[in-house]
C-alpha cells in the first residue's frame, strides 16, 4: 500500500507502484531512507521511499529491502532524470 499526498495536504491510498509508473516522467526527486529516519518505523519494512513530482505531489511507500528498492529505481528508464538520494 502506498499513499499520495497533494500539495494542499489531501491524501489518498493507491494500490501499488502502478501510480508512480504512470507519473514517472514527472518525478524530480526520490528519497530513500531507513525506517525510523524521518517518521515512526513500520514493522516488517526496511526503508521508505518518497518520490516528489514537478507539481509538488508526493508518493510514499515502504520497502522490505533497500537493495530491492534501489534496483527497482535503477531499472526504470522514466526515473533516470530524477535526483535520487539514499540516506
Amino acid at each position: 500500500m502506498a499513499i499520495v499526498i497533494n500539495p494542499n495536504g489531501k491524501t489518498r491510498n493507491v494500490k501499488d507502484h502502478g501510480w508512480l509508473l504512470r507519473h514517472q516522467r514527472e518525478v524530480t526527486m526520490i528519497e530513500v531512507s531507513p525506517q525510523g529516519h524521518f517518521a515512526k518505523p513500520v514493522k516488517g519494512f526496511e526503508s521508505r521511499m518518497i518520490a516528489t513530482l514537478q507539481n509538488g505531489v508526493r508518493y510514499i511507500t515502504n520497502w522490505a529491502s533497500t537493495s530491492v528498492c534501489r534496483d527497482w529505481i535503477k531499472a526504470r528508464r522514466g526515473l533516470q532524470g530524477a535526483v535520487v538520494v539514499f540516506y
